[in-house]
């Protein structure tokens, strides 16, 4: 595996849709305890992330340069105690919320935020689901 992946960014750190690129030289994320590195295969795009694409997001000290809070993939990677009594390995296709960092081929995810990927759904169906389904039931959208 190379030491650089492919994410999206905003030139100069913050500004409109115009300003996103793929940046090929993101360092892949170190993968600690605790944590799975994961190969993204799909994420949702919300109001959390335009709000950080302007600019605006409150940054409470977990949010990454890399926008995206949730995604879907394979665990490409375990952290340093390895297979735990978690029961995740690498290859298991999961989705999940994360602080950040899901518009990457890679993204690190703290094991109690993942959730296993039931076989009749899509990578593209849950990239969106989990941010997008909290606001829906906390704010009782239609």
């Amino acid at each position: 595996m190379s030491e650089f992946m492919r994410a999206v960014d905003v030139k100069n750190g913050a500004g409109p849709a115009s300003a996103l690129f793929i940046n090929d030289a993101t360092p892949i994320p170190i993968v600690n305890e605790g944590e799975c590195l994961v190969r993204v295969k799909a994420f949702g795009i919300n109001r959390g992330d335009m709000l950080q694409r302007d600019g605006k997001y409150p940054n409470i000290g977990h949010l990454t340069k890399i926008m995206g809070l949730e995604f879907s993939g394979v665990i490409a990677r375990l952290g340093a105690e390895g297979e735990t009594s978690d029961g995740w390995k690498v290859g298991d296709e999961v989705f999940g919320l994360l602080y950040g960092g899901g518009y990457a081929e890679y993204v690190n995810v703290n094991k109690r935020m993942l959730i296993q990927k039931p076989k009749e759904l899509s990578f593209e169906d849950l990239g969106g689901l989990c941010e997008n389904s909290y606001n829906k039931t906390i704010y009782k959208l239609p």
